[in-house]
């Protein structure tokens, strides 16, 4: 599993992300709130669709 890299620089608002899931780039944006704190911990939401699934 790729992991982010410790210098990567995360900031308030928008920030492109992309990592490789069984050799599939997988690419999205991650939403930090207005007073993002990088020392913090904060609960996450994830969505997705599904983009090669397909549920009969």
């Amino acid at each position: 599993m790729e992991r982010i890299k410790r210098n990567t620089k995360f900031q308030s608002g928008i920030n492109k992300v992309s990592f490789l899931s069984e050799q599939t780039r997988i690419a999205g944006n991650l939403f930090l709130p207005e007073n993002y704190n990088p020392e913090s911990n904060y609960s996450a939401i994830v969505c997705i669709t599904p983009a090669s699934a397909i549920n009969k």
